[in-house]
């Protein structure tokens, strides 16, 4: 047996990476209590690491041909440890249940045995041969070596796909990183040593080198993969458990390195000594009897040929000879160590370790040659391979002792070490925990050492002795509660009377303002064209005496006026600043000052004969003013709106309130979004410029507006009982449509979505309801084709033609409304301003929401000499669009006309700002400062 087990750097490396495979995967991942599929199979996969490794210690400590069959478990380890490896990231973090796992877990199992028999097959009843540089043997074939190859490393990449799968379908970003990590890790320390391995097989890398590298690989990495999933696992691990781990890995380290250093030191005494023997011999030949493990020395002049052989034994074979021996032992073992050169003098093989084998008898020796040069004569010396074996071995037993010793201390000695400081303590500490979860408030625990542990457990002993005391307090408390009580109820019932008497009043108070409020807050449409509907949701619920009713700031309100003899519906939908009585002391105010504006606006003809923009603006101005007063502590949110009954263009500003939501064919969409105002009462409103926002409703159109409690919904809770308030405002649209634009449904899903936090107000507008979008707004095949006619009879300059085919419309009344435009640009042309100006009119009327029709009339009526006509008409458009210089051009000359200075330099301000180089605003500009 000693004649068979010779250990070196090659056996003890790999027996310290199987140890480390065996100690991870049993002690740590194994032992986990209730452990997790996940768990379970990173061990598995551990353990077939150390599988792995173990035929690599045989086979480089035992020195007989049969070592050669390890291969066949390695080849089969090699294939399983990547299944397991996989089949672990398929279960991490969640092992989600899939049947399609276990499929490819029987799939790969079937392959690995699969192509471990077809290797078997393929190697069995082949010759041995034995490598030199890792000293082991070996059955080997080409094409199956190459097949096996393939698969272990299409089984690695299957590894690294695996994690990858799991990192993308991992809940959160920790897990992501920590699955990233693990395959990084896996996927590198099986890479690395792949590539050392080629390398070291085209002897571009020592094979000590290549161990090296792999054990230190496999050990760190998948160490470092254990690491992280202990720290990420919902697995219960002991704190034990961590210390042995990482202070086993690092002794495993250091023990690598440490071995290496003292075999590579060994080595080199066993060089030196060789090397000075066989220069010794080229002087004194003699000195070959005093060596025992000399086997033969060979002369040979410096062609190659033999001058003299000498053996211990019987004439060796002259295939033996230095050059041809070398040159077919590199032929025949491309693995062997050293490099191969005819030239018997080069310096690479003086001196050099080199090995023979025995082509009949395969007997090894180890050979070192020396030149004499003064008889121009090559020595070269065999040496007993076994006896440089030997000489490896005593350091491998040693280092062999230390790993299996410190191992057994570690992981065995470690827990008995600790006992006292650190894993008595810590079950006695959490011990007590349980014992106060569950009530027992007589609990003490004895303090050993005065360390961290002792200094947590002093602390726990303070805190179970103060909820002692508390508890303690509590039952006396609790003795003596029924007189306090009884003392606290009469207090209590004195005070509920006076805090009674003050509701009362309080209420009182509420249900007059309520009272007050109800009537400024009605709807008093009576058009036929368009029809109203409101819901109030106010946030203050009270009762008063057998009254039930609600106190809020928000307010709607709607009316039926005449603007310039024509039905106009007013809507406006407000909220005011301020919880309960305050805000209701706002909207009692605004609701009064509105009233007072319609009823000015039915009685007084300077009020009804303005136009729908200039009342909007003087609507506005004047609510403005009177919160204006209160200097900034009332300030109000609103849209105010017009809509012309006949036509369905709707007017409206909006002053920091919610926008308007046109539903129009079951899609609901935003209305206004520029041009915002700021609150009523905002005392900076002068420094903003207003405008008027438009839109053309169809038959069927519904219009929406409701203040900001439709979003300032509790959509939930936190973790901390906060609330979460919803802040999508597109939110509402869906309600909209979802409810089909009706007030009680749009309630209900909002409702649905969470709680109301503030009050609710919601206006709806319904324009022409029943009536189809196409049957209003439609030009006739018949009219588009005349004003093809038109248009083209005008460029040739046939105006009179043109004319005659602009009929009236039937029965005298007005034609179609791009007849009335095509009027208008052919009187234009014939510069017949006031036929043109009148048929711009009746167009406006048709169409007013044709900004540019309004614009041109503005022009007619300056040009026929009618300035507060064209006035009228470019106040309209600023109102609309305060960038279209040519209107504000148009404004000015009417204002200078009208010796209206002041306002026309305003004016010119305004159009200079948007076109500072207009040639024809700075000429307006210095009449109107010179006059």
């Amino acid at each position: 047996m000693a004649d068979l087990i010779y250990t070196n750097f090659f056996s003890v490396s790999t027996a310290i990476g199987s140890v480390f495979y065996f100690s991870a995967g049993a002690f740590l991942l194994l032992a986990i209590p209730k452990r997790s599929a996940a768990a379970t199979n990173l061990g598995l996969a551990y353990l077939f690491s150390a599988l792995l490794a173990f035929p690599f210690v045989l086979a480089h400590a035992v020195y007989h041909e049969y070592a050669a069959y390890h291969r066949w478990m390695t080849v089969l380890m090699a294939l399983l440890n990547p299944i397991f490896f996989a089949r672990f990231f398929y279960c991490f973090p969640n092992d989600r249940p899939a049947r399609w796992k276990n499929v490819v877990l029987y799939v790969q199992l079937a392959l690995a045995f699969a192509f471990t028999a077809y290797f078997i097959f393929a190697t069995y009843g082949r010759g041995y041969e034995y490598h030199f540089n890792g000293h082991y043997w070996n059955r080997h074939s080409k094409t199956a070596s190459t097949v096996v190859g393939l698969a272990i490393l299409l089984s690695q990449f299957h590894v690294a796909g695996a994690g990858i799968f799991s990192a993308i379908r991992a809940d959160n970003t920790r897990e992501r990183l920590a699955i990233g990590g693990m395959t990084f890790a896996t996927f590198t320390c099986t890479l690395i040593p792949g590539i050392a391995n080629i390398a070291t097989r085209q002897n571009r890398l020592e094979y000590e080198t290549f161990m090296t590298v792999l054990i230190l690989m496999s050990v760190l990495g998948f160490f470092f993969v254990a690491v992280l999933f202990i720290n990420n696992a919902r697995d219960r691990t002991t704190f034990m458990a961590k210390i042995v781990g990482l202070s086993f890995v690092l002794f495993l380290v250091l023990l690598v390195f440490l071995s290496s250093q003292a075999f590579s030191d060994r080595e080199e005494a066993y060089d030196a000594v060789h090397r000075e023997q066989t220069a010794r011999l080229t002087v004194d030949p003699a000195y070959a009897k005093q060596l025992p493990d000399l086997r033969y020395v060979v002369v040979s002049d410096l062609s190659g040929n033999v001058v003299k052989f000498e053996s211990d034994e019987a004439q060796l074979p002259p295939e033996l000879n230095p050059i041809t021996a070398r040159k077919a032992e590199f032929e025949a073992h491309p693995y062997a160590t050293g490099e191969f050169s005819e030239t018997l003098t080069d310096p690479a093989a003086l001196g050099k370790r080199q090995y023979r084998m025995h082509p009949e008898t395969g007997e090894h020796f180890v050979v070192f040659a020396a030149l004499d040069s003064r008889n121009e004569r090559l020595y070269e010396a065999a040496y007993r391979y076994r006896t440089y074996r030997a000489f490896i071995h005593t350091v491998g037993v040693r280092y062999t002792i230390i790993l299996i010793g410190v191992s057994l201390i570690i992981l065995g000695g470690f827990r008995f070490f600790f006992l006292g400081a650190l894993i008595t303590p810590l079950r006695r500490l959490l011990d007590g925990l349980g014992q106060v979860r569950a009530g027992e408030t007589e609990v003490t625990i004895p303090v050993g050492v005065k360390d961290e542990i002792g200094y947590v457990t002093e602390s726990f002993n303070r805190m179970v002795r103060s909820v002692r005391g508390a508890k303690m307090r509590l039952q006396k408390y609790t003795d003596e509660l029924e007189d306090r009580v009884r003392d606290r109820t009469r207090e209590l019932e004195q005070t509920l009377d006076r805090v009674q008497e003050l509701k009362l009043q309080q209420d009182g108070d509420y249900f007059l303002t309520a009272l007050l409020i109800k009537p400024l807050s009605g709807n008093n449409v009576t058009s036929e064209t368009v029809q109203l509907d409101f819901l109030t949701e106010q946030k203050k619920k009270f009762s008063f005496r057998r009254w039930e009713e609600e106190l809020g700031g928000d307010i709607c309100s709607a009316h039926t006026v005449y603007l310039e003899g024509r039905a106009f519906t007013v809507f406006v939908n407000a909220d005011a600043m301020g919880k309960s009585v305050q805000g209701a002391g706002g909207a009692l105010v605004f609701g009064a000052v509105f009233e007072s504006l319609m009823e000015r606006t039915r009685i007084v003809a300077a009020f009804n004969q303005l136009s729908p923009e200039r009342w909007l603006k003087n609507a506005f101005t004047e609510l403005h003013k009177v919160f204006e007063s209160f200097d900034g502590t009332m300030l109000i949110s609103l849209v105010l709106g017009l809509i012309d009954d006949e036509s369905g263009m709707l007017y409206f500003v909006n002053a920091e309130h919610p926008h308007p939501v046109l539903y129009r064919d079951g899609k609901a969409r935003f209305l206004g979004l520029d041009g915002m105002l700021r609150k009523l009462g905002w005392t900076l409103m002068a420094q903003t410029q207003f405008g008027i926002q438009t839109q053309q409703l169809l038959p069927g159109d519904v219009l929406i507006i409701g203040s900001d409690g439709r979003d300032d919904v509790q959509l939930a809770s936190d973790d901390k009982g906060q609330r979460i308030i919803n802040e999508d405002e597109n939110l509402f649209l869906k309600h909209v449509e979802n409810a089909g634009g009706d007030l009680k449904n749009i309630l209900a899903e909002v409702n649905r979505a969470g709680q109301l936090t503030d009050d609710l107000s919601l206006i709806r507008v319904a324009y022409r309801a029943g009536e189809e979008p196409a049957d209003r707004h439609v030009t006739s095949d018949e009219t588009r084709s005349t004003v093809t006619r038109v248009r083209e009879l005008m460029r040739q300059g046939d105006y009179a033609t043109a004319e005659s085919l602009l009929k009236p419309g039937p029965d005298g009344r007005d034609p179609e409304p791009e007849i009335l435009r095509e009027l208008v640009r052919l009187h234009g042309e014939l510069k017949n301003h006031e036929q043109a100006l009148n048929f711009a009119e009746r167009y406006i009327v048709l169409r007013p929401g044709d900004t540019n029709m309004i614009y041109s009339a503005g022009v007619l009526a300056r040009k026929l000499g009618r300035p507060d006509r064209a006035a009228d008409f470019a106040e309209r458009v600023r109102l609309r669009s305060r960038s279209m210089v040519p209107n504000l051009l148009n404004l000015a000359q009417a204002y200078l006309i009208l010796k209206n200075h002041d306002r026309a330099i305003k004016i010119l301000q305004e159009a200079l700002a948007v076109e500072p180089a207009n040639e024809r605003a700075q000429k307006l500009m210095n009449l109107a400062r010179s006059g």
